[in-house]
Parts: C-alpha cells; sequence; structure tokens
C-alpha cells in the first residue's frame, strides 16, 4: 500500500446531521525540522474547522475523539490538477485568445494579452470551483489512529 498524506482532527460538536471538525496544526514543536515549521506557514490549517455529514464520518463519534484524514498521493495529483491545473489553462486560453484577436481590436497588443490573461484565469477559477463543487471528496476518516497510522509530528515529514 502506498503512503498517503493525512491531518489530525478532532471532533468539536455533534448532531443529528452533521459533525464539526477542527483541524490540528501541522507542527507540535517536535525541533526535528530545524526551525522551518514554525515559519511564515507554520499556523496555516492550524485552527480551520471542517463541517462533514454524519454518513462521512465513522460511527459512535462523540466530541473530543481523535480522527485521521487520509488522501492518498492518487487523489492529490486529481485536487492539484482541479485547483491550478483548470486556472493555469484559462489563463493561458485567455493570452492566447488576446493575441489572436488583437490585430482585429486593434490597441496596445500587451494590455488585451494581460486583459485576456487575467478574464482567463478569472473563468479558470470558476470552473475549477464548479468541478470542485460537482466531485466527491477523496478522503478517508479513521477514527483513534493506532500508532503504526497516525501522522508524523513534523509538517516537514509527509509519509506515514
Amino acid at each position: 500500500m502506498s503512503a498517503a498524506f493525512g491531518r489530525r482532527l478532532r471532533v468539536v460538536t455533534v448532531d443529528a446531521e452533521s459533525a464539526l471538525l477542527a483541524v490540528a496544526p501541522s507542527c507540535e514543536g517536535c525541533a526535528g525540522c530545524s526551525g522551518r515549521c514554525h515559519g511564515i506557514v507554520a499556523g496555516i490549517g492550524g485552527g480551520s474547522v471542517l463541517r462533514l455529514a454524519r454518513s462521512r464520518l465513522p460511527s459512535g463519534i462523540a466530541v473530543g475523539d481523535a480522527l485521521l484524514l487520509r488522501v492518498a498521493p492518487a487523489d492529490l495529483v486529481v485536487i492539484a490538477r482541479r485547483l491550478y491545473g483548470v486556472p493555469l489553462a484559462g489563463m493561458l486560453v485567455g493570452a492566447l485568445g488576446a493575441i489572436a484577436f488583437a490585430p482585429a481590436i486593434g490597441g496596445t497588443r500587451d494590455a488585451l494579452v494581460a486583459l485576456g490573461a487575467m478574464a482567463g484565469l478569472a473563468a479558470g477559477i470558476a470552473g475549477a470551483a464548479l468541478i470542485g463543487a460537482r466531485a466527491s471528496p477523496q478522503f478517508t476518516l479513521i477514527a483513534q489512529p493506532s500508532p503504526d497510522q497516525e501522522c508524523t509530528p513534523c509538517a516537514t515529514q509527509t509519509g506515514f
């Protein structure tokens, strides 16, 4: 089985339809990263919350339970293509379209290319959001992870 990437979560609230999960910070002060975890991005993800339907959660969870959210590397590639590839393709198509139509429109080519790229980027971001809203999340939640399934304590160590 290939290594997966994951994050620790803690159950904050549980109701009949959903549960609110808090994302644990990726750095736990282990000093294994020689201080790289304490940089500007160390706080990203800490304090974030995630609301999930009860059907996506393991049965019998209660407030305070620890969960491990796991994502397979192949699913991360699909997610990255969706989040970054679609807007990038939109930006390139917008710029190329502006290059093609610049002689017909008249005006400064550089300004038209910049506007076309920005319009394409905006369309690509909107397209990625639509695709992401329709796609089902590709993750697994594991209740009370065993020691061999826990995340590594340092954000710089990705495999477990």
